[in-house]
């Protein structure tokens, strides 16, 4: 029986993450626009998604998958943004608490 040899793939180095986030950043933000509706929120989002990457780029094995990764990693950060989201609006101190100041009848102490 002879061994079968798996054809040898490039890992992912710091470099080409670096260059594959710069050539993907209109597209990711775009992305995360219409995904969550507010530019502010996808930027947060698209920061959070590749600060995720960065930490995670050692897992990766092909170079050649890191744009489909990344882009999952952006989608998975927007859809955890859209839950925490409707999370604060169902939650009761989401709303602004009453604003309280004593009245003249009442000592400051």
């Amino acid at each position: 029986m002879t061994a079968v040899s798996l054809p040898l793939v490039a890992p992912l180095t710091e470099e080409d993450l670096v260059q594959l986030l710069e050539e993907a950043a209109p597209r990711h933000l775009a992305l995360a626009v219409r995904m969550l509706g507010r530019t502010e929120d996808a930027q947060d989002a698209l920061q959070e998604a590749w600060f995720r990457a960065w930490k995670a780029r050692g897992g990766l094995r092909e170079a050649a998958a890191a744009h489909g990764w990344v882009r999952r990693i952006l989608v998975a950060e927007c859809l955890r943004t859209l839950r925490r989201r409707s999370l604060r609006a169902w939650l009761p101190f989401a709303e602004e608490p009453p604003c309280w100041a004593p009245g003249p009848d009442e000592a400051v102490a």
